[in-house]
């Protein structure tokens, strides 16, 4: 299910686009000095936020299979740790090395990560960019164990999956789609930088020039007048404060 936050930005979205047709209504009377208020320049903003919006939601969609692919190599990851451990366990090993090599088992098998979605089954970016650092140390601690089990001439198994080269290839697969995820997912998130910058910029995001419009309309027609109250009627919601980007 989307989250608050997202639903919010498309409100945001949808009803500054319906207070500049209000004041379009308005006709000559609408003839504000600041250059801001202007319907052109804010139909202009309008058009820009709500482009990067629906980019940033066709990048997003973009990164729903290869999570889904990585999500199900790294179920793969714990199947093969498991029969691993288990090949290892029944060698002739020193006590000392079965235990170093259950001990990075447990790390893997315990650090499980499962992305929540939004709706629509999408991830959710901020879930995928803050697992990144759990999937890399789940690589990391199987690749170290591979190493433990290349460097331990007890470990000769003769099933091919189990083998060291097919770890070895197994590790690069990981890292691969590791990095996919990644790449995919920095196109989205940028264009989500961007709509949140046309939102809620201080002094010249769509939330701030919805608030100075609303004062024009008052101070035209007067607060209690029909005409204020069907612009002031029509509320957003400010999410986020940002300093804008100095150019």
């Amino acid at each position: 299910m989307a989250s608050t936050s997202e639903t919010g930005h498309i409100i945001n979205i949808g009803n500054y686009k319906l207070i500049i047709d209000r004041c379009v209504g308005f006709g000559t009377d609408y003839q504000p000095a600041n250059e801001a208020l202007l319907a052109a320049n804010m139909t202009g903003q309008w058009t820009d936020v709500k482009a990067a919006h629906d980019t940033y939601l066709e990048k997003l969609e973009d990164t729903t299979q290869p999570v889904d692919d990585r999500e199900d190599l790294f179920d793969e990851l714990d199947s093969r740790v498991r029969r691993v451990n288990n090949m290892f366990g029944s060698t002739k090993a020193t006590a000392r090395m079965k235990k170093d090599v259950k001990g990075l088992a447990t790390k893997i098998l315990g650090s499980h990560v499962r992305i929540p979605r939004l709706e629509g089954g999408v991830p959710d970016p901020k879930y995928v960019s803050n697992s990144h650092l759990s999937f890399v140390k789940k690589i990391d601690n199987f690749k170290m164990m591979v190493l433990l089990l290349a460097g331990d001439t007890n470990y000769a198994p003769n099933e091919t999956i189990l083998k060291i080269v097919t770890l070895e290839s197994f590790v690069e697969e990981l890292e691969a789609a590791n990095t996919s995820v990644e790449e995919i997912l920095g196109k989205a998130i940028h264009f989500r930088q961007v709509r949140d910058h046309g939102l809620y910029d201080v002094e010249t995001g769509v939330i701030d020039v919805t608030l100075m419009c609303k004062k024009y309309v008052k101070g035209v027609y007067g607060a209690r007048s029909d005409e204020a109250k069907s612009v002031t009627g029509i509320r957003l919601r400010r999410f986020l404060r940002i300093k804008p980007v100095e150019s």
